[in-house]
């Protein structure tokens, strides 16, 4: 802590959940240097929202394979399933 610069403001997100000692330790010496915490979620929430046109292409792509993919599993797992056969995962 002594060799962070003199914080006002910290953004975290306000809503999770302290994950340990570290954290809790952290948040309580940086409000003891009278830093207070800032909302981020809704910063981060629009930055992630802004996608330029070739990202939204590669998203449509990708959600177009995983569909596909994910319905010729379920489609096999379930002929598999109906028919009673006895298949190893690596086939599927």
């Amino acid at each position: 802590m002594k060799k962070l610069p003199a914080l006002t403001k910290v953004g975290i997100f306000l809503s999770d959940k302290d994950d340990g000692d570290l954290t809790e330790v952290t948040k309580r010496k940086l409000e003891k240097s009278g830093a207070s915490f800032v909302e981020m979620k809704d910063f981060v929430d629009t930055a992630n929202n802004i996608k330029t046109a070739s990202e939204l292409a590669n998203l449509k792509t990708s959600a177009a394979f995983t569909d596909w993919t994910f319905k010729k599993v379920i489609n096999e797992v379930e002929t598999i399933l109906e028919n009673d056969k006895s298949t190893k995962h690596s086939t599927i």
